[in-house]
């Protein structure tokens, strides 16, 4: 398999999901190894979420161009538009159950609970940057990070751009986040 990978998340006993391109989906397993879960389709995935609460691949959400969101559902994986076709989205998040995917263009979806549709939200970034990485704390307590060293904030209502303030301000483009 030739492919460029772009994300991968862990799971608690050293299992990791990866994705890229071609719609590929890989598995490990300590137990088994590599195998694929998904592949042959034409979107570059470039971000991956996994529930904690839940085991092996399932509860997996995958993001990337296309706008297109990958679900993993029984023993499938549902596609799903969830932002304009020419945008491509970059990170996923999910805080306790609300689901967040961010892209090109300032692009923010929500899912607010599991049975809710996936419904745009304005970034308020003037520009249309692109939103690259998302964080939280919580889900009413959730940052998105993009270019220009632009961060975007959810307080469960609605999103406000934050200033990076000081003498030494961001300019730079914000591309990854993490937990602490």
């Amino acid at each position: 398999m030739d492919v460029t990978l772009f994300a991968v998340t862990a799971r608690d006993g050293g299992e990791l999901i990866a994705v890229g391109d071609g719609s590929t989906i890989l598995h490990y397993t300590p137990e088994d190894g590599w195998s694929s879960s998904h592949s042959g389709g034409s979107v570059s995935l470039r971000a991956v979420w996994t529930d904690p609460s839940s085991d092996g691949i399932s509860g997996t959400l995958a993001v990337g161009s296309k706008g297109t969101l990958f679900r993993h559902a029984g023993d499938t994986w549902v596609t799903q538009q969830i932002a304009a076709g020419d945008v491509t989205l970059s990170a996923v998040l999910g805080m306790g159950e609300r689901r967040f995917a961010v892209g090109s263009g300032g692009t923010i979806s929500v899912k607010a609970n599991e049975t809710a549709p996936w419904q745009g939200a304005t970034s308020n970034l003037t520009d249309g940057w692109d939103l690259h990485a998302l964080a939280g704390l919580g889900e009413d307590d959730v940052r998105a990070f993009g270019d220009h060293g632009s961060i975007v904030a959810y307080d469960g209502d609605k999103w406000s751009v934050e200033h990076v303030t000081g003498p030494h301000h961001v300019i730079s483009d914000l591309v990854a986040a993490g937990a602490a």
